[in-house]
């Protein structure tokens, strides 16, 4: 995950290292564009 971890932005990197936030994390990314 280390190629995702700087292509996102912070917050949704911490959502990734909960797992199940991973869902939530891809909603943000859809949202911010």
């Amino acid at each position: 995950m280390r190629l995702e971890t700087y292509v996102m932005p912070p917050k949704v990197v911490v959502a990734m290292s909960g797992g199940v936030d991973s869902s939530v994390a891809a909603l943000l990314l859809q949202q911010q564009g």
